[in-house]
């Protein structure tokens, strides 16, 4: 039987029984990951998180941002 790490959280080696939460700035959208994947830019990630949340409108934010707080307003003349 394979062993599958929850939503949010992924194994660190093929074989393993130990799960580990992903860190905030990046998410697992799998039960089968091996890896954890960048929060994109215009996003943000808290830790355990299954699906990025993005910026409010008007708003964006850098690459890995793990909490609200990291959005930033987008300077004038520029599209988000």
């Amino acid at each position: 039987m394979e062993f599958e790490c929850a939503y949010g959280s992924y194994a660190t080696a093929a074989g393993t029984v130990e799960c580990t939460l992903a860190e905030a700035g990046y998410y697992v959208d799998s039960t089968a990951s091996f890896a954890r994947t960048d929060c994109d830019a215009g996003y943000y990630c808290r830790e355990g998180t299954v699906s990025p949340t993005p910026c409010p409108m008007g708003q964006k934010s850098d690459l890995n941002a793990q909490q609200l707080t990291d959005c930033y307003d987008v300077p004038i003349g520029e599209y988000r």
